[in-house]
């Protein structure tokens, strides 16, 4: 089983126990915390919908269920709640909606997290020696829809990508105490600024008008001095 394969299964069914489904998440570290994003957000997702019953409401139901007519659901509930039909009927259609809004977005985020965290670990490049020259920084962020407008210090890596479905920028800066990833995702809506950690890495998310940054390093580094550089050395078109 790939990770692909992994997380498809583990969106539907994260508490499988398919011998191949365990095998994967023992020897890979990064879908064994996209499992446990999954789980949080299962949890989360059950508190949410947790509504206290009123009184009495189980008698007014069983009423409604003797009583043999053929008028339709909506219109039991009305008369059980002593509300007309059309406002129980709006209701329900608003907290369904209401509720898959808040699923999708909340798995959109996770989902890009993990792979943000993914894609660091597995393929981002060690730093390196030479600084890429200045036209071909300026060329990534113009297809991205961005401006270099400052001085970002010595950016030894760029590449353009896509993360989550959304166009991207990957820069590497030199820093304290090891290469920097900087992640620039356009139309990405993540909230922010939120802090983003996994094993030895630290980062944080902020939260633009045109979408992401994540900034990645070693947990010793001082990321919010980059931020700043970030902030005053890049701007969004």
């Amino acid at each position: 089983m790939n990770c692909q394969t992994y997380r498809q299964h583990c969106t539907l069914e994260p508490n499988s126990r398919q011998p191949d489904f365990l095998s994967h998440k023992q020897n890979c570290s990064a879908c064994a915390a996209f499992t446990k994003d999954m789980l949080w957000f299962d949890q989360t997702l059950v508190e949410a919908l947790k509504v206290d019953i009123p009184d009495g409401l189980s008698e007014r139901i069983l009423q409604g269920q003797s009583n043999n007519t053929s008028a339709g659901l909506f219109v039991k509930l009305s008369n059980l709640l002593k509300l007309p039909p059309r406002p129980i009927i709006a209701f329900a259609l608003m907290i369904i909606g209401v509720f898959t809004a808040l699923w999708w977005w909340q798995a959109d985020t996770i989902f890009l997290k993990r792979e943000i965290i993914t894609y660091v670990e597995n393929t981002a490049p060690v730093l390196g020696e030479s600084e890429v020259p200045e036209a071909e920084l300026r060329g990534m962020f113009k297809a991205i829809g961005a401006q270099l407008t400052g001085e970002l210090g010595q950016v030894n890596f760029c590449e353009l990508l896509t993360l989550g479905g959304h166009n991207s920028a990957h820069i590497v800066l030199s820093g304290t105490k090891g290469p920097i990833n900087v992640l620039f995702i356009r139309d990405s809506q993540m909230s922010g600024p939120q802090n983003l950690s996994d094993g030895e890495l630290k980062g944080v998310i902020l939260s633009m008008a045109s979408g992401n940054i994540v900034i990645i390093g070693s947990p010793e580094e001082p990321l919010d001095k980059i931020a700043e550089r970030i902030n005053e050395g890049v701007r969004w078109l």
